[in-house]
């Protein structure tokens, strides 16, 4: 801004926040008794200069508004149902929205609010404005909602509302997915159809422990047909025909891991849990040098159904491959009303299979 008693090019010497924009103080380059005020008014942001802010707390993310991660973040929220292609469709709408947005959503990052340390700071970086997390996910869900195909926005808002965040809990069980499809699809779910009540089960506590390496599955049979003669109508054997297939492939306990922890995305710990969850599928697959996907996958699927039901819906969308929402909506139903006997990883319980029950096993009245 140049100076108004001589043009010359000016400098910022403090300000402060006021109505309907920001309050500067300036000071001319070339002459200091040159002071004056400028009330700044926002015309418009750019979404490569907006920082991120977590709710829940005082602190930003470390990053700038990212394509490529909001890309990752929306693969890991719909367990990769949807294709690269759709998912780059999904985030250029995400884009566009909050762009047209940000006039409404963008706060701007004032000199107080850097000086006070409010940002995780970057020598290289000091954004000019910030949303909240909460409003990107907001519109990833709005944009998810415009397929024909229901199922990623229901898997989406499994990831970002289970996630427990300061003051909110988030999303505790089936009946809290029953109460959004309520309020979001009404035709395919009505309030009243959600039970009040479950049927009391026990718990069973067992101490994560991982099986030794020798113990472990070495290859995994993935599931598929196979066709027992080549395309010049010779035989092969099952063996072979297998490895040519790419079915027999060697068991990846890394890649093993890190499916269940998409399954596992905003419920609380992650990482711990998936590696408390493998140990006890595997735990059951002792000795078994070869074992079936399907083995790997219904294991997981009984373990999750014990300790969580939003991870187990968001796993068996991926395993049973629900074609609609419906389809979560019966099976949330039979969480709540068909529980299974739950499960308490505990570090002062045995390791063994052979679990102590607490808690009772009638039904309550």
């Amino acid at each position: 801004m140049q100076c108004p008693m001589c043009e010359a090019d000016t400098k910022v010497d403090g300000s402060r926040d006021a109505h309907g924009g920001v309050r500067r103080r300036r000071v001319c380059k070339r002459d200091a008794s040159h002071r004056f005020f400028s009330l700044e008014k926002l015309e418009g942001w750019r979404l490569d200069d907006i920082a991120i802010r977590q709710s829940g707390g005082t602190r930003f993310q470390g990053w700038l508004f990212d394509k490529e991660r909001l890309f990752r973040d929306v693969e890991a929220g719909v367990i990769r149902l949807l294709s690269d292609a759709e998912i780059r469709e999904v985030v250029r709408g995400i884009v566009e929205q909050l762009r047209d947005d940000l006039p409404d959503r963008a706060k701007p990052i004032t000199d107080e609010i850097w000086d006070r340390r409010e940002l995780n700071r970057s020598p290289h970086m000091r954004p000019q404005a910030y949303i909240w997390d909460t409003e990107v996910r907001e519109v990833v869900e709005n944009q998810l909602s415009l397929s024909k195909n229901r199922v990623p926005h229901l898997l989406y808002a499994m990831s970002f509302r289970g996630r427990p965040v300061a003051h909110r809990k988030g999303w505790q069980g089936a009946e809290d997915v029953l109460i959004w499809l309520s309020e979001k699809y009404p035709d395919l779910v009505q309030r009243e159809e959600i039970p009040t009540h479950r049927p009391a089960t026990v718990t069973w506590k067992w101490r994560p422990t991982e099986p030794a390496p020798d113990r472990r599955p070495k290859y995994v049979l993935k599931a598929g047909r196979l066709i027992a003669t080549t395309s010049d109508g010779s035989r092969v054997t099952e063996e072979d025909l297998e490895v040519r297939a790419g079915r027999l492939v060697a068991f990846d306990k890394k890649r093993f891991i890190e499916s269940i922890r998409l399954a596992l995305l905003g419920r609380g710990k992650p990482r711990w849990m998936a590696d408390a969850v493998a140990w006890w599928v595997l735990t059951d697959l002792q000795g078994q040098e070869r074992v079936h996907s399907a083995q790997l996958a219904i294991g997981v699927l009984d373990c999750l159904r014990r300790i969580d039901d939003i991870a187990y819906l968001r796993w068996a969308a991926h395993v049973k491959s629900f074609p609609q929402v419906r389809n979560f909506k019966s099976e949330a139903l039979g969480l709540i009303t068909h529980p299974s006997d739950q499960l308490k990883f505990d570090s002062n319980a045995s390791p063994r299979k052979s679990l102590t029950i607490v808690g009772n096993t009638s039904d309550s009245d």
